[in-house]
């Protein structure tokens, strides 16, 4: 995973941005009225996506830390990078476990 990642496009402040909207759109999601129709499956799904990108958005801060922590660049950049990789197989790995579900948006014209 990490060979597939582009640092210095991944790592800023933007994508922090957006995966931690996507986290808190889910998490409105669920915190709705909509979670009691919900089926219980897809709620426990829905909260480990949540988590899952509110971990990556902790990742990609793990390795900004580095810029301000230059006596330790290089360890806060690994573990940004480690930890960064692990969440996005887990997210891979719950989407694909929604999409089997059948919980996924058709292709748009």
């Amino acid at each position: 995973m990490l060979s597939r990642l582009n640092i210095e496009v991944f790592f800023t402040e933007d994508n922090y941005d957006y995966f931690d909207e996507k986290a808190e759109d889910i998490w409105e999601v669920i915190n709705m009225k909509y979670s009691e129709y919900l089926a219980p499956e897809l709620v426990s799904q829905l909260i480990d996506l949540h988590t899952s990108l509110k971990d990556l958005g902790s990742s990609i801060r793990q390795y900004e830390k580095s810029e301000f922590l230059k006596t330790h660049r290089e360890y806060y950049q690994n573990a940004g990078k480690q930890s960064a990789a692990a969440h996005l197989i887990d997210l891979i790995e719950i989407l694909n476990d929604l999409k089997e579900a059948g919980y996924s948006e058709l292709a748009r014209d």
